[in-house]
């Protein structure tokens, strides 16, 4: 049995196996249970699904198995009290054939088939708003076939020696793996910018810049302003202004303890990505903050980024997440926000969102 914590983490793993059953929550943080069907579906049309929910009725439900399966997956009710067990039927045929059946509080009952009686599978736990706390969740114990407390904390433990047994630790390894670029690639970096990359960086509205104190700890930082405001000092220097936040200055303080910087540049519906790496100093000097002053107001500070390595990255990752396509995105309302993941975090009561999320008085303060 393989725990997922959230829907993204179940999709990478069922790239490298392909589990007997799948259970799915349809309220999950980020990705939603309805959205990691149909990605899972767009691979697999046969895989047996299970989704878990609340609601008084399901309209993803349809298609979660094919339609020579006897009976499509469907529980509703509190899934705390839910029980698993592993039943015989024959198919059409007569044949043996083996199935899940689910069965919460209500007595609703829902089969689904598998295969064979290893019965693994990939389960992505309940969303915190079922009142399923993350060390208590029941989880199908693959020998008596009911669901059982299980500890989190142990089956992380468990997995995390597995994967430290297989740790690649040495450069040969990665390339003994990976392979080794070709001459054109591993030399593609330059250590100035050309006319073309200035082009790229002034069309860049968006971009991440990564730092790390003295001890390597890291943090990556997402900027975004107008077009054009990163200003090109000379071939090898970029100005970076720092437009108002939230006071933590993460990235700042590790900038003065360790000066080596890395930036990734986006820009909307292109698949391609700048890389920049240098080294990095904050200035206030007057002139160059007074430059790049937007609606009336200049940057306190600016970050001066002195190049080491430029070059660009190819489009494989925008192109596997589909990050551009507007069919691909989810509706907002369906992501939890800011304000309630930093209250689940400090153990506070959820916001009042009643009225509608992402309404939150710093969205009108950006300069």
């Amino acid at each position: 049995m393989f725990i997922e914590a959230n829907g993204l983490a179940a999709l990478t793993a069922l790239e490298s196996f392909r589990p007997e059953a799948v259970i799915l929550d349809i309220l999950l943080p980020g990705m939603d249970g309805e959205h990691v069907l149909n990605r899972l579906r767009r691979h697999d049309a046969s895989l047996p699904v299970i989704m878990l929910t609340a609601r008084d009725a399901v309209s993803v439900v349809a298609g979660l198995v094919p339609a020579n399966v006897p009976a499509q997956p469907r529980m509703e009710g509190n899934p705390q009290s839910a029980t698993m067990q592993w039943v015989d039927h024959g198919d059409a045929e007569g044949a043996p054939f083996d199935y899940v059946r689910v069965e919460d509080e209500v007595n609703m009952t829902t089969e689904i088939a598998t295969t064979d009686r290893n019965r693994s599978a990939v389960v992505v736990p309940c969303d915190s708003q079922h009142e399923w706390p993350a060390q208590d969740r029941p989880l199908p114990d693959a020998t008596s076939g009911k669901l059982e407390t299980l500890s989190t904390s142990a089956v992380t433990t468990d997995s995390i020696a597995q994967l430290r047994a297989h740790k690649v630790s040495t450069v040969h390894e990665l390339h003994a793996i990976n392979g080794t670029p070709s001459d054109m690639i591993a030399q593609k970096d330059t250590n100035y910018l050309t006319p073309l990359i200035e082009e790229f960086i002034a069309r860049s509205p968006f971009f991440l810049i990564a730092t790390a104190d003295a001890d390597g700890n890291c943090d990556v930082s997402p900027k975004g302003d107008a077009p054009g405001v990163v200003k090109v000092v000379d071939p090898h220097t970029i100005a970076i202004p720092d437009r108002l936040g939230n006071k933590r200055i993460d990235g700042h303080r590790n900038i003065l303890a360790n000066g080596h910087v890395g930036l990734i540049f986006m820009i909307p519906n292109i698949d391609e990505t700048l890389r920049i790496n240098g080294r990095c100093f904050i200035t206030t000097e007057p002139d160059l903050l007074a430059s790049m002053a937007l609606q009336g107001r200049a940057p306190k500070l600016a970050m001066v980024v002195e190049i080491d390595e430029v070059y660009m990255h190819c489009a494989r990752s925008f192109l596997r997440s589909g990050l551009w396509k507007p069919e691909t995105w989810p509706e907002p309302d369906t992501i939890p926000t800011l304000a309630a993941i930093m209250c689940e975090q400090k153990n506070l009561p959820l916001p009042d969102e009643s009225t509608g999320k992402r309404q939150e008085e710093y969205r009108t303060r950006l300069f």
